[in-house]
């Protein structure tokens, strides 16, 4: 039984330890680092304000038209793909 068995001793994260782990997209430009497992990557670039102007587009389509919500989406994200 943990901690009684065996016990536990919690000690907090060591220098440059993760809490969460992120997926990241090929879009995002990944470079290798020594560790073929260990990735860097780079925040993909966008201007606010247009992206606020699409909300607000989005935010009208939902509220008259749900059918356009998705070809709307798919014209902001490109990599975004309409399901059959």
């Amino acid at each position: 039984m943990p901690d009684v068995d065996i016990r536990i001793e919690y000690t907090g994260l060591r220098p440059g330890e993760k809490l969460y782990e992120e997926l990241m997209m090929a879009e995002e430009g990944l470079t290798a680092t020594e560790n073929n497992l260990i990735f860097i990557g780079k925040p993909l670039d966008f201007n606010e304000t247009m992206l606020m102007r699409d909300l607000a587009v989005l935010r009208e389509l939902a509220a008259v038209d749900m059918s356009s919500v998705k070809q709307k989406v798919q014209e902001i994200v490109k990599t975004y793909v309409i399901a059959a």
